[in-house]
């Protein structure tokens, strides 16, 4: 029996499902992160192995039984990217056909069910993708750290952290921001925080996680905490409105669905982003996502087969195969 496989990994951890040529998933499988990038070469073939034999094991099959391996993975924009994961996957053992996507792509498609309709995301970093019916597939942002990410959680915990420096140096105005990251960070002065930032055991990862106390301080009306939220707001929604004007949807209500830690869960944001999408764009019906990454993978590699599934049941297998998964 033959069986197909999507993947979706990034910074954190890597999520994968098994299905057959049925269109229905019968396994999951999870592990450590695979954004070879930020934890290079080997962790990631460990990450990406492990998901794979569980998988393979899971339905008492090889690798050799795997007919298409279909991922989304963090970092997979440029042919030399592309051409890294296809060796790590070789020396894991894959022969079947892949199908390599950045896990935006597979985000867009489990997030909607289907490849249409555009999708923004913000967690440790920020992007938006979207998808016509035409199959024209149009980004904006997501280009890293360093140089882009805006309105990401590392945007916000970097414009934080910068916002605590100005106003020791009594450049800016006091601010909430920096008695709570003190306090977050377990350090007595302002000058220790250098210390923290460039340590070589400090990741993105790291900074992000500085957002929700920019968060705490927002909602505690600290004007810079609200200035630092509004501006990442902004950010998300010039990238979402780049990628919508881009595409061609004929006068067709435009689906976009708001995903990553960042935009589900913090409500000031979300209410934000609404309230000014709205103005920028007529006919737009947001959401939350129907399914995570990895399905969206698997929902690429059915669709690339032609095979037939059901949505309302890929819910259902979901809740039963999550209660096995590694």
């Amino acid at each position: 029996m033959k069986y197909v496989i999507g993947i979706d990994g990034g910074g954190t951890k890597t999520l994968g499902y098994i299905g057959n040529l049925e269109g229905k998933i019968i396994a999951s499988s999870s592990s450590g992160p695979s954004n070879y990038h930020s934890i290079g070469i080997k962790r990631t073939k460990e990450s990406l192995g492990d998901v794979i034999n569980f998988l393979c094991n899971s339905v008492n099959a090889s690798i050799e039984d795997i007919q298409l391996l279909s991922l989304g993975l963090a970092g997979i924009d440029r042919p030399e990217d592309k051409k890294n994961i296809e060796e790590i996957l070789n020396f894991i053992g894959v022969k079947s056909e892949i199908i390599l996507k950045n896990d935006a792509v597979s985000a867009l498609v489990g997030a909607h069910g289907k490849e249409y309709g555009v999708i923004t995301i913000s967690g440790t970093g920020s992007i938006s993708y979207g998808m016509d019916s035409k199959g024209k597939l149009v980004r904006a942002g997501g280009w890293g750290h360093i140089i882009d990410d805006e309105g990401s959680g590392y945007d916000i915990g970097r414009k934080a952290l910068g916002a605590v420096f100005k106003s020791y140096d009594n450049r800016t105005e006091k601010t909430l921001l920096t008695e709570k990251i003190l306090k977050y960070l377990n350090l007595k002065t302002v000058d220790k925080i250098v210390g923290y930032i460039y340590s070589n055991e400090i990741t993105k990862e790291h900074i992000a996680q500085i957002a929700p106390v920019v968060f705490e301080a927002a909602y505690e009306k600290d004007k810079t905490a609200i200035d630092i939220l509004d501006k990442a707001v902004d950010s998300l929604v010039e990238i979402t409105e780049t990628v919508i004007k881009k595409l061609e949807f004929n006068g067709d209500k435009i689906n976009l669905i708001l995903d990553g830690g960042i935009l589900r869960s913090v409500k000031y944001m979300q209410n934000k982003f609404k309230e000014r999408i709205n103005k920028e764009i007529n006919n737009i019906n947001i959401s939350t996502p129907l399914f995570n990454g990895a399905i969206g993978s698997l929902l690429i590699a059915w669709n690339h087969l032609n095979i037939e599934y059901s949505l309302d049941n890929i819910k259902i297998q979901i809740k039963e195969v999550n209660s096995n998964k590694k």
